[in-house]
C-alpha cells in the first residue's frame, strides 16, 4: 500500500497536494501528501512529475486542455487520459478533444460515453469506465 502511495499524485484546487502546504489538508488527503515544493498549475505538475496517466474525478470541466494533453503526448508515447467526471458537461475533456490534440494516441477511458472520432480516416471507439472499473 505505501508503495502504491508513493505513485500516486493528487492535485486539488489549491495545485499539488504536498506536506507541508500552508493550511490544513483535509483527512483523506494526508497520506498522499509528498515531500515536494508546492506546484500550483497543473501543466507545472506535469512537468515536474512527468506522469503516465492523468486521471480527472474533480468535476471541472475542461482542465485537460490542448496544451495539457500535448504534454502529456510530449513526455508519453501513449500517455493514459481518464476524465472519469461526469455528466459530461463535467468531464475534464471530451473524447474528440484528447483524440484530435494527441492525433489519436491517448489511451482515452471517460466517465460518460462520448461519440467515435475520425481522425485522418482512422475511427477512434473511446472507453468508458467507472470507480467500478477502474
Amino acid at each position: 500500500e505505501a508503495t502504491a502511495r508513493r505513485r500516486c499524485w493528487l492535485v486539488d484546487s489549491r495545485g499539488l497536494v504536498v506536506a507541508g502546504r500552508p493550511g490544513q489538508l483535509q483527512h483523506h488527503k494526508v497520506p498522499y501528501a509528498h515531500q515536494h515544493a508546492p506546484v500550483r498549475d497543473l501543466q507545472d505538475c506535469i512537468t515536474a512529475l512527468k506522469p503516465t496517466a492523468l486521471i480527472g474525478v474533480s468535476a471541472q470541466p475542461k482542465v485537460f486542455t490542448e496544451p495539457v494533453v500535448q504534454l502529456m503526448c510530449k513526455l508519453n508515447d501513449r500517455p493514459i487520459i481518464f476524465p472519469l467526471s461526469n455528466p459530461t458537461t463535467l468531464s475534464e475533456c471530451t473524447a474528440e478533444e484528447a483524440f484530435g490534440w494527441s492525433n489519436g494516441s491517448v489511451l482515452f477511458a471517460s466517465g460518460s460515453p462520448f461519440d467515435a472520432v475520425t481522425i485522418k480516416g482512422k475511427t477512434y471507439i473511446p472507453g468508458q469506465g467507472n470507480n467500478a472499473y477502474i
